[in-house]
Order: structure tokens, then C-alpha cells, then sequence
């Protein structure tokens, strides 16, 4: 069963990576707003965790804050954009934005493996 769960995870993780490795060659449609739609995605999360059924303790938002931070920062970094002369907006290759995320996919599973008791226990 448990591998079953990798192999899902390791499938989505490649499509996530196929499908960062193809948009690098097309323009971002629109005016660029769409780069920010992922932190519209996540807002759903923050009304859960401000409710009062669901208690964190402040180190571990703190701890968390700070984790999401350093694994972010190599994306962020190796991610570059570039507005062409027909005036769209193109993400700039780079080898190391996919080295980056594969690394990234990499400290998590680590994290999860050697942290087992990072898990909700709620």
C-alpha cells in the first residue's frame, strides 16, 4: 500500500515537472497575474488553521514559516522572467530551477522520513 502512495507521488511530482519544464518556452498569458494564482490556492488553508478547533502551538507556525522559507528560496532564485520584444512575458530557462525543485522534492521526503512525527497526530 505504501508503495502505491510513492508511486502516485512520484507521478504527480513528474508532471508537476513536465509541465514547469514546457511553460518555460511559452509566454505567461495575460498580464502576469497568473504567476501569483498559487498563493490564491493556498488561502483556502489559512481560514483552517485559524480556527480554534485546529490549535498550533506558536513554534510550530514559527518552525513551519521558517521550513516553507528555506525551500522556497532555491525556486524562487533559479526562476527568472524576461519580457521578449513582442511584449509578453517568458520564463527564462534554466537547468537550475529543475535541479532546484528535484532537490526540493528531495528535503521534503527526507524531512517526512527522519521527522516522522511532523505528521498531523490530531
Amino acid at each position: 500500500m505504501q508503495y502505491g502512495m510513492y508511486a502516485i507521488l512520484l507521478v504527480i511530482f513528474g508532471l508537476i515537472l513536465w509541465r514547469r519544464t514546457r511553460a518555460m518556452v511559452r509566454p505567461i498569458k495575460g498580464s502576469g497575474l497568473r504567476i501569483l494564482l498559487p498563493l490564491l490556492y493556498m488561502s483556502p488553508a489559512l481560514s483552517v488553521v485559524m480556527q480554534p478547533s485546529v490549535h498550533f502551538t506558536s513554534i510550530e507556525i514559527v518552525v513551519t514559516v521558517i521550513f516553507g522559507t528555506i525551500l522556497s528560496l532555491p525556486l524562487i532564485y533559479t526562476t527568472g522572467y524576461e519580457i521578449r520584444e513582442d511584449g509578453k512575458i517568458y520564463a527564462i530557462k534554466s537547468i537550475g530551477f529543475v535541479i532546484a525543485l528535484i532537490l526540493v522534492f528531495v528535503c521534503r521526503r527526507l524531512a517526512n522520513y527522519f521527522l516522522p512525527g511532523i505528521e498531523c497526530k490530531r
